[in-house]
């Protein structure tokens, strides 16, 4: 099971925590914020992108399946 984490500040300097679970093989995926569950999906198994708010900063987190492994991304989106 692949997890991966970032931390991060908002803009009055509190800690935040955005990490993810992935089932690589079911394909189970789940994203939180802090102690909130974010997202949940199921049979995740190939790219896929995630767009949600964080107080006024659109963030948008990609899944991209490289051979057999699969590499996340979370940034600001500025367009």
């Amino acid at each position: 099971m692949a997890q991966q984490f970032w931390t991060f500040h908002d803009q009055t300097g509190t800690e935040h925590t955005f990490g993810i679970f992935h089932g690589e093989d079911s394909g189970h995926f789940v994203a939180y914020l802090d102690d909130r569950v974010m997202i949940i999906d199921f049979g995740i198994l190939d790219n896929k992108t995630y767009n949600f708010f964080f107080e006024r900063e659109l963030l948008k987190l990609d899944i991209q399946k490289k051979e057999q492994e699969f590499i996340y991304t979370l940034n600001v989106d500025k367009e």
